[in-house]
């Protein structure tokens, strides 16, 4: 009876560690993601997959050149600057010490989840009880948008992990250690010019940190935290002029047989491309905003998960930190 006793103890003393379930979630996210890992490149968002893998290979096969990356669509010289090609760069250089596949881009997408997964309980926990934490680790594990993403050949799964890396380093950088804020800097650089209209959002739980520590807007003033934002903003809009520079030189211009295959793929394709490449009228057009708020209400967020934010915002409300987690909602989603 004491023997059964003491097993139970340990039995329940075990359960109640978040590391334990921690350990039960890497393995059953890495096997779920892991299915159909060898097939070809034919299912959702085929053309961007295969877009990112072209790049890749051309990386693979001919150097990387991070300044001038290609898509083999747009001919020759077939330059197009998009977001920074740092996912195809690695992705690249995993090829040459491994094996030339596709593959290899996928697994390391794969590991690139995962990490995210253990960000999200890290940040998590800073806020919210432990238990709490591992269940955000298991949604954010689990939920389909995140199975998908974190197991093709495109660079969505290193820019989220970028930004959760971001918000980790600058919550313990900002308030702390130099060496965290650097850290913090450097990923918030490759985040913004990555994706920016992803990661910027991110700022906004940390503005509101800034404001609430210090109890007044001029928190908001703190030489790190302006530190941690222009550094990146710099060189976001550097990318971007970059960007525009090269895609303006090859593609852009008269008597350029893919040109109207460069309009359609950069400006028309998507709202976002209009935010990122579009003129000054366009980045400000209304219209843009509330078709990527459709997009996330309805097709990523949809009905249950309105229902359980506001479950949450409920509960978060009750423990007076409603307002961290809700400036960083935007983001969340998108994250999902």
């Amino acid at each position: 009876t004491d023997g059964k006793g003491k097993f139970l103890k340990k039995s329940s003393a075990l359960l109640s560690k978040p590391g334990f379930w921690l350990l039960l979630i890497f393995p059953l996210a890495l096997a779920i993601r892991c299915y159909h890992i060898t097939y070809p490149i034919n299912d959702m968002h085929a053309f961007r997959q295969t877009q990112t893998a072209g790049l890749i290979r051309d990386y693979y096969r001919g150097g990387i050149n991070l300044l001038y990356p290609t898509i083999i669509t747009l001919g020759k010289p077939g330059y197009l600057a998009l977001e920074f090609p740092l996912y195809q760069a690695v992705s690249a250089l995993l090829y040459r010490l491994f094996i030339p596949d596709v593959i290899v881009a996928r697994i390391f997408t794969i590991i690139i989840g995962l990490f995210s997964i253990f960000f999200v309980y890290r940040i998590s926990s800073r806020f919210i009880d432990k238990r709490s934490s591992v269940l955000a680790a298991f949604i954010f594990a689990f939920m389909p948008f995140d199975i998908f993403f974190q197991r093709v050949p495109m660079q969505d799964t290193l820019t989220i992990l970028i930004s959760l890396m971001m918000l980790d380093f600058l919550l313990e950088g900002i308030w702390g250690k130099v060496s965290y804020l650097l850290m913090g800097i450097i990923a918030a650089s490759l985040g913004f010019m990555m994706k920016s209209p992803f990661v910027a959002p991110l700022f906004l739980p940390i503005f509101y940190l800034a404001w609430a520590r210090h109890k007044q807007s001029g928190g908001l003033l703190a030489p790190r935290l302006l530190l941690a934002f222009f550094v990146p903003f710099t060189a976001m809009v550097i990318w971007q002029h970059h960007a525009n520079f090269v895609n303006d030189t090859y593609c852009n211009r008269a008597g350029y047989p893919f040109r109207q295959l460069y309009s359609t793929f950069v400006v028309k394709l998507h709202p976002f491309n209009r935010v990122y490449f579009g003129t000054l009228a366009q980045r400000l057009d209304p219209k843009n905003y509330l078709l990527l708020a459709n997009m996330i209400l309805r097709g990523v967020l949809t009905v249950p998960g309105l229902l359980l934010f506001a479950a949450g915002a409920v509960s978060l409300a009750v423990r007076r930190k409603t307002a961290f987690f809700s400036s960083g909602f935007f983001h969340c989603c998108l994250s999902c």
